[in-house]
């Protein structure tokens, strides 16, 4: 009798652990996305960013942990895509995106595109046109949207690897305007010690963006979007978020 009571007691151990070990594992997600400061990036060796402080503080509330990876862009869609990844991080709404993703309604940061330039310089932009005979700075490879990328005011852009290289040719007058997200290019700005050196031109601002912490298409993940959203922006509006903005300098 004691024999078979052991037994038992140890059956359900066995059984309470797998259980245990199954809920823990469907609680933790991988989300992938690449370096983008100040939205996501590495900091000795750590995961940081207002999009990865934010999406990290709403699944803990939620009751899940993410895990970061910092990935090349395109292998970070092909790992959610192919259902490896369970999400991605900064991730902006595309028809072809919305294929293999699901999409929170509230974007975990928003983002306009602008114009930097040398403080005290007399540039303003009102209207692409503007542009005509300026020399613009901008990332080699990279997409915008529409507006700009179709714009033949743009077409001659200066293209080079890294917004610190725009930067640079801006500051030694190599080039008019530096072409940036607002968030990132503030920072960066910032990092380099050049912040007073240059402003941003407010009227100019293109390609507005919602950056998400986009859902591979998974059971259930559909309800994990939505749950996730209204979370969100019940973030939104505490303290725990201002001091995120704070903590990047874009509060």
């Amino acid at each position: 009798m004691l024999i078979k009571l052991v037994k038992d007691r140890c059956l359900q151990l066995i059984v309470l652990c797998i259980f245990c070990s199954t809920t823990w594992a469907d609680k933790t997600l991988r989300i992938v996305t690449d370096p983008w400061p100040p939205y996501a990036y590495l900091e000795e060796g750590k995961a940081v960013g207002i999009d990865v402080d934010t999406a990290l503080a709403v699944l803990s509330k939620m009751g899940y942990i993410g895990r970061i990876e910092m990935l090349p862009w395109k292998r970070c869609l092909a790992l959610v895509k192919n259902l490896q990844a369970d999400a991605i991080l900064s991730a902006a709404v595309t028809n072809e995106r919305k294929a293999f993703l699901y999409f929170p309604e509230e974007p975990v940061s928003k983002g306009d595109t602008v114009f930097f330039k040398r403080k005290g310089e007399d540039i303003d932009i009102s209207r692409l046109a503007d542009l005509e005979g300026l020399r613009v700075g901008a990332m080699l490879g990279y997409k915008y949207c529409e507006e700009l990328d179709e714009s033949p005011y743009f077409a001659s852009a200066s293209r080079v690897a890294n917004l610190e290289q725009s930067f640079n040719m801006l500051i030694k007058e190599r080039i008019d305007l530096v072409v940036e997200v607002d968030a990132a290019g503030i920072y960066k700005a910032k990092e380099m010690n050049i912040y007073d050196d240059v402003s941003l031109i407010s009227s100019a601002r293109y390609c507005t963006s919602r950056n998400h912490l986009a859902f591979a298409m998974k059971p259930e993940y559909e309800k994990l979007a939505s749950k996730f959203s209204k979370e969100l922006m019940k973030f939104k509006e505490t303290q725990d978020y201002r001091n995120i903005l704070t903590k990047y300098g874009l509060d």
